[in-house]
């Protein structure tokens, strides 16, 4: 930005004093008596689908079949139970088993009351059952009749009633199981994400005592962690959504020791700009505040290093390497021109890669929004000094567009696959920082990389050309025409073209 920030302005202990008023350190109320009532509903739920068939019978008066005006279906709970009645000469009158038809005559055959029947109910295993039946009671054809409770014999003997009573409500168990099954996963789960909010907390507690006043801090809905990197102009912590404990997201900390109407105005434009762009392969951004002189934006979170660490790794990169990468931030780049915004200050240190090796554009802090009232006066100078180009140099507004960006992405381009700068030398930094920049200046890149075809060597110096409007219309059509001058010149993408 055009206004430098001193070193002592990032004091953690100062950015705290800032927030801690409006927002104390806090550590999230436990989650006990939720998981404690989570264990009670789980375990109640099963324990009430195992024992339905303890205290609901199984009744299949329902399923009765059409019956003749003689007979009558008598019902117990478990069937097949043996019926029979008393008869005069006490020998007994068997009549069948319960859950099929049996004539009405014969329940009252030899009865010294033809119109009254001691019915008895009996089945290996359980109590035997007595039961007076008059002609009234059967003229349903169903007994009990439907409006009754179902006949239910007892036993006091477990191992029957599960031979006996549990096939016989196997879904409802089934069922029963399954629900215990699910309530327990979720109350695992619930577990896990205590345990984990437990062990976050923890080393909060233990970054609080011993390393960063910042780690620790509640705002904005997050938890402050701890610090992962430190720009020129901010400090960068990793914080997690205090609602779920598992987002996490980057928090960045700008302050200054002093705030004016203009740096009111760069923080607005600043996050207008990242509003407005949502692309794969820009970082996103979620929300900012500002809390006395320290600003905090939300913004996503990269597990990975930069560009820079990257190149200085494994460049040269093969064009099977860079031109995927390279292809991505052109296409992220285009997206933002498209919107009116030009980044300004694109360099490998503003190009994270994810662990999965995509690359996303950070820092738009100094993104010229081209819709929004210009702040930037002729005089200025802003960019880093080995990716500026010629026209910011100049420091005339007007003069800095998309092919500034393009001037940038070509220096990109070249270090990453010759591993070299076109300021190679300190002749050539010296012209570039004394504003008298010198086309002769920049090394070619022929010159690191002799056995490149031509072709492509033509492609890069073209998109770091001195005047922006020698270059490409736009950059993914530099990287378009970079992709042919490979094609045509049948160099094989897998091959570096620093040959050893």
């Amino acid at each position: 930005m055009s206004h430098d920030i001193p070193e002592d302005a990032l004091d953690p202990i100062k950015i705290r004093a800032d927030i801690a008023p409006r927002s104390q350190a806090k550590l999230s109320q436990q989650k006990g008596p939720r998981l404690r009532l989570a264990l009670i509903v789980s375990s109640a739920i099963t324990l009430v689908c195992l024992s339905i068939p303890f205290f609901s019978p199984l009744d299949l008066r329902a399923k009765a079949p059409l019956l003749n005006s003689d007979e009558v279906m008598i019902f117990t709970d478990p069937p097949g139970a043996e019926l029979s009645t008393d008869s005069l000469n006490n020998q007994g009158n068997r009549l069948g088993l319960s859950g099929t038809p049996l004539a009405v005559e014969k329940i009252f055959e030899g009865q010294v009351n033809p119109d009254s029947a001691v019915l008895f109910i009996t089945k290996d295993g359980y109590s035997t059952v007595q039961q007076t039946l008059t002609r009234m009671d059967l003229g349903a054809g169903i007994w009990p009749q439907k409006h009754q409770p179902i006949l239910r014999l007892q036993t006091s003997n477990p191992i029957v009633f599960l031979a006996d009573y549990l096939p016989r409500y196997r879904p409802v168990v089934f069922g029963g199981l399954c629900l215990g099954f699910f309530s327990s996963l979720i109350l695992g789960v619930l577990l896990w994400r205590h345990s984990r909010q437990l062990a976050i907390q923890e080393a909060v507690r233990q970054r609080i005592k011993t390393e960063d006043p910042v780690s620790g801090l509640s705002l904005l809905g997050y938890e402050v962690l701890e610090r992962r990197g430190r720009g020129a102009t901010s400090l960068i912590y990793k914080g997690v959504l205090e609602k779920d404990w598992v987002t996490m997201r980057a928090l960045r900390f700008t302050r200054f020791t002093e705030i004016d109407e203009k740096i009111l105005q760069e923080r607005r434009r600043e996050i207008g700009v990242h509003q407005k762009l949502d692309h794969p392969n820009i970082i996103k951004f979620y929300e900012a505040q500002a809390f006395a002189k320290t600003f905090v934006m939300v913004m996503e979170l990269i597990e990975g290093g930069d560009l820079k660490a990257f190149l200085s790794k494994k460049a040269p990169l093969s064009p099977a390497v860079a031109i995927p990468i390279f292809e991505k931030i052109a296409n992220a780049l285009d997206y933002a021109h498209s919107t009116g915004v030009t980044h300004r200050d694109l360099k490998p240190a503003n190009v994270m890669m994810r662990t999965d090796g995509t690359p996303v554009i950070i820092d738009f802090g100094m993104a010229a929004d081209v819709s929004a009232a210009k702040i930037t006066q002729t005089g200025v100078v802003k960019g880093t000094i080995a990716y500026i180009s010629p026209e910011q140099l100049t420091g005339i507004a007007n003069r800095v567009g998309p092919k500034s960006d393009q001037f940038a992405f070509g220096i990109m381009l070249f270090e990453a696959l010759s591993n070299h700068s076109p300021y190679n030398t300190e002749k050539a930094l010296m012209e570039v920082v004394s504003e008298r920049f010198n086309p002769a200046c920049v090394i070619s890149f022929e010159t690191f990389v002799p056995r490149a075809p031509q072709e492509i060597t033509d492609v890069i110096m073209k998109m770091i050309a001195y005047d922006p409007e020698e270059r490409y219309p736009t950059i993914s059509d530099g990287m378009n025409a970079l992709k042919e001058a490979f094609r045509i010149s049948r160099w094989h993408i897998s091959t570096k073209l620093v040959l050893k």
